[in-house]
């Protein structure tokens, strides 16, 4: 592309064409762009707040780096459970049971600690090199009781749980009627009864 520059004086514009000779330029000659490693330093260097940040179809990326699990609070109960079965390790190594605990330590009642010893005990997993007892998972429940007494509706369904798989709780086996005695007097109450009848017609588990 051909340029032609008109210089522009105090007194009038001067125009190099009336003088016979035109200024040209071309594409060629024209300035290169800078390297963008330049551009971002020359932008740094203004003062201009560097906040790790590009665009990309006209919509801000960021840089930064992906959220880490090594950040993340030991104390966050349901963030350690979750990287416990997920087997994700946090800082450097893998969660343990007692780590999952510790971290449940913190909340205002034992259900959610309760309901961990509860799948450790149906699924066979030790804690502390040792079985997890449908007895210790009870004693879990009652431990501290949440306001709500939602913890009564879990109990009432671990043992559920314990009467179809024929564990032994307190030293003898689980009955249906003990079962249905547990569920507390709610709408989920009745509802777990009707289901934990139904279950026990499939299983042939007689109650009166």
């Amino acid at each position: 592309m051909n340029l032609i520059i008109i210089l522009r004086s105090k007194s009038s514009i001067y125009s190099p064409s009336a003088q016979g000779f035109v200024l040209k330029a071309t594409a060629s000659t024209c300035s290169q762009p800078k390297p963008v490693g330049q551009v971002n330093q020359k932008a740094g260097s203004s003062g201009i707040q560097n906040r790790s940040r590009s665009t990309f179809s006209g919509k801000r990326v960021s840089n930064r780096q992906p959220y880490r699990d090594m950040a993340a609070p030991l104390s966050d109960g349901k963030h350690i459970e979750d990287a416990f079965w997920k087997k994700k390790p946090l800082r450097g190594r893998q969660v343990t049971t007692t780590d999952v605990l510790a971290a449940y330590g913190h909340d205002r009642s034992s259900i959610r600690s309760a309901f961990f010893l509860q799948k450790l005990c149906l699924q066979n997993i030790l804690h502390n090199h040792r079985k997890v007892t449908p007895d210790q998972v009870i004693q879990e429940f009652n431990r501290v009781p949440d306001r709500n007494n939602k913890y009564k509706l879990a109990k009432a369904r671990f043992k559920a749980e314990c009467c179809m798989r024929g564990l032994v709780l307190n030293g003898q086996q689980v009955t249906a009627d003990a079962v249905i005695k547990d569920f507390p007097e709610s709408p989920e109450g009745k509802l777990g009864i009707a289901r934990f009848k139904a279950d026990c017609c499939l299983k042939g588990l007689s109650f009166s």
